[in-house]
């Protein structure tokens, strides 16, 4: 069948599925969290979770934000959640487009369908918009390859049980880039592991991907979808560092993060800015009254703020922090 037949066929159905859902019903799916990511001059990826299991999923493209001129017919877009573990029954969806013009402007809108019906997000202009990475560059500015750039991710301190497959890692270098890079969690030995390839972090300012430094800080996301009472708040972040393994090498070969500073044994450095201040207090203080959730799946507890360790966020790791504040590493 024509490809473009088919793509039409397969919005038609979606149409009749949102129609017939919107007479039988007065609850609507939302999304959240919507995302683009692993941003190359060739690709993109749209990233995102919805608050009931997933069906299917599709992106739309344009080149302009009210979406007035679509491009998505000639693109190739696939959806790399569909079949990752239990991704979409965890209403996490990952959609790659590839075909599209290096250095250039687009805007998508995200079609998903569950059981309730379709939603389209946003659903009114403007779309999402990105901007694709001028060139792929192959060694950085000291002539070192950066094929080796990887962060491998097998420890987890989450809040209430290790990530299982299909959960869908982030990780952003806030002081380079707007786009992160993604990748699924998978099982080696029956333990959960990730591997992010930093290789496509691309740099705002030059429009090109570059080695990523030693020590720089990273935000790592891990999207749990359903798998949270409250899917508005099912992003559980971790802030780190990032090790030189050997002395070497000006980024991670292979190695995980490290974490940030940590006067007296405690690791108060929530924003990885070397010191103790003002940020990191205004951190905590959002995590406040939180609590170990390995029962109830609640996770607005995180425990990097748990600097006690009793299993809250409360008054003690404020007492704690009140104490560090203006240290310095």
């Amino acid at each position: 069948m024509n490809r473009s037949i088919h793509i039409t066929l397969k919005r038609l159905t979606w149409l009749s599925m949102g129609l017939c859902a919107i007479l039988t019903r007065t609850l609507s799916a939302e999304v959240h969290d919507t995302t683009i990511a692993d941003v190359t001059p060739r690709a993109f990826s749209v990233v995102w979770v919805s608050d009931v299991p997933v069906i299917d999923a599709y992106v739309r493209v344009f080149t302009d934000a009210e979406g007035r001129n679509e491009i998505t017919d000639i693109l190739d877009i696939k959806v790399k959640s569909l079949n990752v573990g239990t991704a979409h029954q965890s209403g996490i969806v990952k959609v790659d487009v590839q075909g599209i013009a290096p250095d250039s402007a687009y805007y998508v809108q995200t079609e998903t369908v569950s059981n309730l019906g379709l939603v389209r997000h946003p659903l009114e202009p403007p779309n999402i918009g990105v901007i694709t990475a001028m060139a792929n560059t192959s060694v950085g500015g000291d002539d070192r390859h950066i094929a080796s750039n990887l962060l491998v991710r097998n420890t987890w301190e989450t809040e209430f049980e290790t990530p299982i497959r299909g959960a869908l890692v982030l990780v952003r270098v806030p002081e380079l880039s707007r786009y992160p890079v993604t990748a699924f969690v998978d099982e080696i030995a029956g333990l959960p592991t990730v591997t992010v390839d930093l290789n496509n972090i691309v740099n705002d300012t030059t429009g090109t991907n570059e080695v990523i430094s030693a020590d720089v800080m990273v935000e790592i996301e891990l999207f749990r979808g359903l798998r949270c009472d409250d899917v508005a708040h099912q992003r559980l972040v971790q802030r780190r560092r990032l090790p030189d393994p050997d002395g070497t090498s000006p980024g991670p070969a292979a190695a995980d993060t490290e974490g940030c500073f940590a006067p007296n044994g405690h690791a108060a450095d929530f924003n990885c800015d070397a010191r103790i201040g003002a940020a990191d207090l205004n951190l905590l203080l959002s995590q406040l009254n939180s609590a170990d959730a390995t029962e109830t799946s609640d996770c607005h507890y995180n425990l990097d703020f748990d600097l006690d360790e009793d299993g809250n966020v409360g008054a003690g790791d404020l007492n704690l922090l009140l104490t560090l504040l203006g240290t310095s590493e």
